[in-house]
């Protein structure tokens, strides 16, 4: 990334993007000129590099570019998804309250994505650790079996006389010595590319996101998370005077989930119809009924407060739904360490009754 003529390496602490968001709209809304507060921003926000990007997204609003459009410019600090909020707080003429919203919705995100990261940590590492094991036990029974009969050949011959678990780890361990510079190189150019994607901010979050998304009760947990971003996003325009049909339309970009995106879609085409808000609503199931019966049982002045406390409801079911995930699979990696530690019970046992075997073999003369 190219700042005043340098590359930038893009890493900064996301609670600096939380705090950024939170300082500029305080100041956005005590109507200080934007490129000035940018500058205000820029000597003590984050790292020297997150500052030094602050600094040119000053320089550039004060040459007249749009804000949105100079925060577009750093995709590794600023999501899409808060470039578009941006974008309409300035359309709209309400960006000191957007960017409010942004800072909750940011402080939010960075929560969730980090105990789904947390969780996502678990099942990496016991793969890992599996994987080490396997490798570790079987090149060792290999080594151990090659060691004392001098010769595979003899062990493939009398196999079935082995215990079990070394009929699965002495034909891995020749495998692995067989094609050992192959496996090698393999192992070497995914840790390069690992390296490289996790030197990377933005490619590191699309990675920890793809990861979180194979999870089970992912999804449910996404689907939650955006019915909080968009009551929260509801809950702004809706005090902004926003018409309903065009505060749907808005939204629907705004959502990460397809089916409820496209549910707002034909919501919002129903609506334009003539359709009532709640029935309109009703008759997609990716909205929750929270939703419907908020539309249903309140009144045009408390719908903005109604939709705020439902995006806090939403966002502790995120949260409290991510912890139990995290729970869950901390349980889960337990268990798979009394497992591993069983699995190497096993092996040391059979590397005991080889011994057995190898010496009633040569007692009866078959080698």
């Amino acid at each position: 990334m190219n700042i005043a003529g340098k590359v930038i390496s893009p890493r900064t602490n996301p609670s600096d993007i939380v705090e950024f968001y939170h300082q500029l709209a305080l100041l956005v809304r005590a109507r200080l000129p934007l490129p000035s507060s940018l500058q205000q921003l820029a000597k003590f926000c984050g790292t020297p590099k997150f500052r030094a990007a602050l600094h040119t997204i000053a320089q550039r609003t004060e040459e007249g570019q749009p804000l949105s459009e100079a925060l577009r410019q750093y995709p590794a600090y600023f999501s899409a998804l808060h470039v578009r909020l941006v974008n309409l707080g300035e359309t709209s003429g309400t960006l000191p309250a957007m960017l409010f919203t942004v800072a909750k919705l940011a402080q939010f995100s960075q929560s969730v994505t980090g105990r789904m990261a947390e969780v996502a940590a678990y099942p990496a590492f016991v793969i890992l650790f599996g994987f080490t094991l396997l490798i570790g036990l079987s090149s060792l029974a290999y080594s151990f079996i090659l060691g004392v009969l001098e010769d595979l050949d003899k062990y493939y011959i009398f196999a079935r006389y082995f215990p079990a678990i070394m009929q699965v780890l002495v034909p891995v361990g020749a495998i692995l010595h067989n094609h050992f510079v192959a496996i090698l190189i393999c192992g070497l150019v995914v840790l390069v590319a690992l390296g490289l994607i996790l030197r990377n901010p933005l490619w590191r979050h699309r990675l920890a996101l793809a990861l979180i998304r194979l999870l089970p009760g992912a999804r449910q947990i996404a689907h939650t998370q955006d019915c909080a971003r968009l009551c929260r996003i509801w809950a702004t325009l809706i005090r902004q005077k926003v018409p309903m049909p065009e505060t749907l339309e808005i939204s629907s970009g705004l959502v990460n989930g397809r089916s409820l995106q496209r549910a707002l879609e034909h919501a919002c085409e129903k609506i334009r119809q003539g359709g009532p808000m709640a029935e309109a609503l009703a008759e997609e199931p990716a909205v929750d009924q929270l939703i419907v019966m908020a539309f249903r049982n309140s009144t045009e002045e408390t719908l903005a407060e109604d939709f705020g406390a439902l995006a806090d409801l939403f966002e502790i079911r995120t949260t409290r739904a991510a912890s139990r995930m995290v729970q869950l699979w901390a349980g889960i990696m337990f268990l798979c360490m009394v497992l591993s530690a069983a699995l190497v019970g096993f092996a040391g046992l059979g590397f005991f009754k080889s011994l057995f075997v190898i010496r009633d073999l040569f007692k009866m003369g078959l080698m």
